[in-house]
């Protein structure tokens, strides 16, 4: 996956000029180690496969916390305190039983809860944008409608992402 992590890293560069390049690296490497560790360990509840999985987690971890340290040490919270570090995973079940504590001193911990979550929503429908809006939600069990689907015919069904989607991460993070 070095060739994806290059291009990942300098895609974060560009897109956060205040991060410095040494913390963007550092947790570039530690998203590829997550996923990495998560494929082998067999982890994954859904058909996401590697590239989609490291572009939809460093995809949330932007969105989320714009990669500061000051939410990965959860100086800064979201939702009133309850979602924590890079991710801003919600606590309750998405925990997985850890503790504030652990979370907020385990950079590796937050993304892999955060690409646990990312795997169960990817389960429910594998459509980046539904999956980031079932992960914003908090709530992985949710129905999550995708709001440009019309309500009267029951909403847009899931589909597959295409050939050139798969085979485009940088897609994924421009949702």
């Amino acid at each position: 996956m070095t060739k994806i992590a290059t291009a990942l890293m300098l895609v974060l560069q560009t897109t956060l000029p205040r991060i410095s390049q040494e913390r963007i690296e550092n947790i570039t490497h530690d998203m590829v180690d997550v996923v990495d560790e998560d494929f082998v360990d067999g982890l994954r509840n859904s058909s996401m496969d590697k590239v989609q999985a490291l572009g939809m987690l460093a995809a949330v971890a932007v969105m989320e916390s714009g990669l500061q340290e000051t939410v990965e040490t959860c100086k800064v919270t979201g939702d009133g305190g309850r979602s924590i570090g890079l991710g801003q995973v919600m606590n309750g079940i998405n925990w997985e039983g850890h503790t504030r504590k652990e979370i907020c001193s385990n950079r590796k911990l937050q993304l892999r809860l955060a690409l646990h979550v990312i795997d169960k929503c990817w389960g429910r429908g594998a459509r980046p944008s539904a999956v980031v809006k079932c992960y914003t939600s908090g709530d992985s069990t949710k129905e999550t409608p995708d709001p440009s689907c019309p309500k009267r015919s029951g909403g847009c069904p899931a589909r597959r992402l295409s050939r050139r989607e798969r085979s485009h991460p940088t897609q994924l993070l421009s949702l």
